[in-house]
This record gives structure tokens, sequence and C-alpha cells, in this order.
């Protein structure tokens, strides 16, 4: 596995004709999803995680299919099945990203492109020679497991 926090630059990997198969919610408005990368570009048939944390404008994410009907309020941690082909995930070119003020440019084939403002990005590389599923299985542990934490400690309050 190796772990990149992306710059204000570019993204490390190439998301043209990668699928995004899976979205964790967590309750800061922050989403971490899985996608695989497009085997042309990565003969290794990779998956990377993406996570975008503190989304501002986290309405314009839950545009995403299978995500407008949601209600992150009823639940502050949630997975979807998301399976959708990505045309392009870049730095938006018409607003200037700063560290701690990212705006990304997504255009996905099945609805159209839309930006997002965020705090922060980080990539997850997990290639498929190495046991990717069992370290992304355990990633998800720790994130559930922070969540549970939170949720409980909020709830002696």
């Amino acid at each position: 596995m190796s772990e990149n926090t992306t710059n204000t630059n570019s993204l490390k990997y190439n998301y043209h004709d990668s699928n995004a198969d899976f979205a964790s919610f967590l309750n800061d408005r922050s989403v971490e999803i899985i996608f695989k990368l497009y085997e042309v570009f990565y003969s290794d048939k990779p998956k990377l995680i993406l996570r975008i944390r503190k989304i501002w404008n986290i309405q314009k994410f839950l545009k995403y299919p299978n995500l407008e009907e949601r209600n992150l309020k009823k639940s502050s941690f949630r997975k979807h099945s998301l399976i959708g082909r990505i045309d392009r995930i870049q730095f938006d070119t018409k607003r200037k990203s700063e560290r701690k003020n990212v705006f990304l440019y997504w255009n996905l084939d099945s609805i159209g492109s839309f930006r997002i403002h965020c705090k922060s990005i980080e990539e997850l590389y997990f290639p498929k020679s190495k046991p990717w599923s069992l370290i992304l299985t355990f990633e998800l542990l720790r994130i559930t497991a922070k969540f549970r934490f939170s949720k409980i400690f909020l709830d002696l309050f």
C-alpha cells in the first residue's frame, strides 16, 4: 500500500474510465470512495481509496447516482454501492486550490460534471499483487470502529 497526501497541483493517479465501487460517509462531511482503476493505465488492476475530507458543498456530492435520496442526518456513517464510470477527476482549473482549501472537478459519464469544495484529499493505492482486499478490509474496519467509538461517546452525553 502506498499513501499519498495530494498536493494542490495534480492528483497522483489517473481516474479516467475507473469505476467508483463503494463509498463510506463519515459524520464530519467526509467521504472515502473505493475505485477500481482502469487497467489500460494500470496493468496490475489496482484499487484506490480517495479520501475527501470536510466537503463544504456536500449537497453537490450527493447528486452522485444512488446517493441523492439518502439523508446523512439519519445515520452518520453509511455505506453505498456506487458502481459508476468516471470520466475525469482533477483539480478545478477555474478555482485555485490551496492547502486546506481544495477545489475538485468531477465529470461522470452518468450524470455530467460538478465541483467539490473540501478541506483536503488523500489517495491510498492498493496494487492487485498485494493482498489489497485484506488491507482494505482492515481499513474499513478502522473507519467503522472510529465511528462507533465517537457515536458511543456522544450517546453518553
